[in-house]
């Protein structure tokens, strides 16, 4: 039921239902693993809704109990792949990419090729944030390279939109374009909303810092209507970098603009924040 209500785009409802499931949990009877996967998609729908300081607190819980997991429950590279992640996203890249290493030994030996490549993307990452260019890419075109059947197309959406924003950042612009265009056409006949969002906002980087602001627009806009139902701190980004570019055009009576800003206020009192747990350029 959680699922569900995640691929109908209600996060909150899909937490009640994990939330049930935790409560209904009976720890004297079989089937203890199920709990994890409990915990674990739990943890994958706060990400989500970019409460990833509460994912964390979970995740810290059940972390030292990584051991009576069983290997081949999906459940343990999620958590590794989670905790990899919001290291990084926290700035503690050593602790993120010995999470990495522990993960993808495990991922080798059970054979799981998803999670292998989300933890070579996460690695990838970390390297890019400490503008070790060249480590970064390589691990980005490993992912492409381990997957070339082609059976984990996220996983080429989220390689290819890091290989742009990692040219972007060396103004590599041609480069840039090439990788962002096909991770979004990969994430289009997919589709992943939430990649293609990326991807989207990526591509309107590439044109933003080119000062081609009109270009950008179109690209921050198509993310902000993709993400209006269920990733509204990602729709929220996409907003902010349009009003940025009407800003920079002069154009701050244009209609558009000023609809952006509502709909960007809207936001701003729905979720009270001011921006999301992710990262779009290396500067």
């Amino acid at each position: 039921m959680g699922n569900c209500s995640y691929f109908q785009n209600d996060l909150e409802q899909a937490i009640q239902y994990i939330n049930k499931g935790l409560e209904a949990y009976d720890e004297s009877k079989e089937r203890e693993q199920i709990k994890y996967n409990l915990f674990s998609n739990k943890i994958f729908y706060l990400i989500n809704s970019s409460r990833s300081d509460e994912a964390f607190l979970i995740l810290n819980e059940i972390w030292p109990l990584r051991s009576k997991i069983d290997k081949n429950n999906g459940a343990l590279l999620d958590l590794y792949t989670f905790r990899a992640s919001l290291f990084r996203d926290r700035g503690m890249n050593e602790e993120a990419i010995q999470v990495c290493e522990e993960g993808l030994k495990i991922a080798k030996s059970v054979r799981r090729r998803n999670r292998y490549l989300d933890l070579l993307t996460i690695l990838g990452s970390i390297h890019l944030y400490q503008k070790d260019f060249d480590t970064a890419y390589d691990r980005f075109h490993l992912v492409l390279t381990l997957d070339s059947d082609f059976k984990h197309p996220r996983r080429h959406v989220e390689a290819h939109t890091w290989l742009g924003i990692l040219h972007n950042s060396k103004k590599e612009w041609n480069l840039a374009r090439e990788h962002l265009e096909k991770a979004i056409q990969i994430s289009r006949e997919t589709p992943n909303v939430l990649s293609c969002a990326k991807a989207l906002i990526a591509m309107g980087n590439l044109y933003a810092f080119q000062e081609q602001y009109a270009e950008a627009i179109p690209f921050y806009q198509e993310a902000a209507d993709l993400c209006e139902k269920r990733y509204k701190h990602r729709q929220y980004t996409a907003l902010l970098k349009k009003a940025y570019c009407f800003v920079k055009m002069g154009k701050t009576d244009d209609a558009d603009f000023v609809d952006c800003l509502k709909t960007k206020l809207d936001l701003e009192i729905i979720l009270r924040l001011k921006s999301e747990d992710e990262v779009y350029e290396i500067l």
